[in-house]
């Protein structure tokens, strides 16, 4: 493996298995075995909010190697803060499809680029664009826990 992809599946991890939800139903009822599941985290009810610094929710990263994707070229990866909603969405998709969710899968949703897209950039490109997607990374317990 090359250490560009090495580094990007490498990346920290996300561990969103740790984040105390409350119980369906909100207001602390006791759903019955029998009782049909509510929605999805990733399809509940979602406020859409204004944030005040709205420029601090996005970052872009000139490409010094651009690239045609899908009849378009590529010269600068937005990268953009997820809410808590998308970042849950992407943790779902990655169970559902039974794996845990790794760094890559939460860079594609930050960049609106897939994650073969991503491996498939020139590797100075990707890792510049991985590193400035980290600080935007929803943080884990081990994160939490160093000091």
């Amino acid at each position: 493996m090359n250490d560009a992809k090495s580094g990007v599946e490498s990346a920290v991890k996300a561990d969103f298995a740790q984040v105390p939800l409350p119980p369906d139903g909100a207001e602390g009822e006791v759903r019955e075995a029998s009782a049909p599941a509510g929605p999805s985290q990733s399809q509940a009810e979602v406020a859409i909010l204004e944030f005040e610094d709205p420029a601090g929710m996005i970052e872009e990263v000139p490409l010094n190697h651009p690239f045609r994707w899908k009849g378009e070229w590529l010269r600068k990866v937005s990268i953009r803060r997820l809410i808590f909603a998308e970042a849950l969405r992407v943790n779902e998709e990655a169970q559902k499809a039974g794996r845990e969710v790794t760094s890559i899968d939460l860079f594609a949703a930050m960049t609106a680029l897939s994650a073969p897209v991503i491996r498939g950039m020139e590797a100075t490109d990707a890792d510049r664009v991985t590193k400035a997607c980290l600080p935007f990374l929803p943080l884990t317990e081990e994160d939490r826990a160093s000091p």
